[in-house]
């Protein structure tokens, strides 16, 4: 199967690697999702550390 990604402006992409999502008030929730992700896999890190 073969994915191709199609943005908004019809831009047409076979892999999303390196493409950067801009920062608008549309996508700035898919930014607080990622960060709150990226908390979250820390501090289980940090917390499997010290076990």
């Amino acid at each position: 199967m073969k994915v191709t990604y199609v943005l908004k402006d019809g831009t047409r992409m076979d892999s999303m690697k390196g493409y950067v999502i801009p920062y608008r008030e549309d996508t700035k929730q898919i930014y607080r999702t990622m960060a709150n992700v990226a908390a979250e896999a820390e501090k289980y890190r940090r917390e499997r550390k010290m076990a």
